[in-house]
């Protein structure tokens, strides 16, 4: 291999090694934030929680750029086409929805912007789910509706009862209980 050759090839690993340091950052972050930990964590001071979360969400862009510039996900792969290790990246979509979704901003229309932030993220993540064939068929079936409505504000699409039940007994598990 020619030196340019190498030089890329050590590039693309010191640039893997940052990405798996990074996504683990993202992923204990949004663990927390979830957890509600992060408020506390900062004395429930509502602008240094918003700037953690903000710092958070670069991070997770930054990731997501990396993934995209190593060429780790592509779009016409299904699961079996992806290495297991890289199937944790089709995560970073929800870590940014998470964030969005979690800045409690008190200008409404900063909160507003958020929240239509966080939705396109969990739409991405769904849709990137539902393209690699990680999901449920009825699952799936609810994604696909989503996916295919245009709108953010769209009402969701309403659930049969049937669906619920299954949904239910699935949940549940064959002993009753989760």
């Amino acid at each position: 291999p020619s030196l340019h050759h190498r030089q890329q090839h050590a590039r693309a690993m010191e640039e893997g090694g940052e990405l798996k340091e990074s996504f683990r950052e993202c992923r204990d972050a949004c663990e927390r934030i979830e957890a509600g930990a992060q408020a506390s964590a900062n004395g429930g001071k509502r602008d240094q929680a918003n700037e953690e979360r903000k710092r958070i969400a670069g991070k997770v862009m930054r990731c997501m750029q990396m993934v995209e510039s190593l060429g780790i996900l592509s779009a016409n792969e299904s699961k079996e086409d992806i290495l297991t290790e890289h199937l944790q990246f089709l995560l970073l979509q929800y870590f940014l929805g998470v964030c969005y979704a979690n800045m409690g901003d008190p200008d409404p229309g900063s909160r507003l912007e958020n929240v239509q932030n966080a939705i396109l993220s969990f739409r991405r993540f769904a849709a990137a789910c539902l393209d690699k064939d990680l999901l449920e068929s009825d699952i799936a079936k609810r994604v696909e509706s989503m996916v295919e409505s245009d709108s953010v504000y769209s009402k969701p699409r309403t659930v049969a009862r049937e669906e619920k039940i299954a949904q239910y007994k699935r949940w549940v598990g064959p002993l009753g209980y989760v």
